[in-house]
């Protein structure tokens, strides 16, 4: 797949920093566990921006629209 990450619980002998190493932006990643290195990995296997999903997430602005009943079925073609 093209990138490597790390995982703080797991304990092993490797004494190299792995952030050190010249990984491309965007190919290295840190998890806290392997339940979120899981995570990640399906989340860009499957394209999904971490970003999209890390906490906290960016302010999001969310609108609420008021349909008219006869506009909706206008749009719906039939009865709502």
């Amino acid at each position: 797949m093209g990138w490597l990450g790390d995982v703080f619980e797991a304990l092993n002998r490797l004494e190299n920093e792995l952030e050190k190493l010249p990984f491309e932006k965007g190919k290295f990643f840190i998890a806290e566990n392997y339940l979120e290195a899981v995570g990640i990995m399906t989340a860009l296997k499957e394209g999904i921006a971490l970003s999209s999903v890390r906490r906290p997430l960016e302010y999001t602005k969310v609108e609420s629209t008021c349909v008219e009943k006869k506009t909706a079925e206008k749009q719906l073609g039939g009865e709502v």
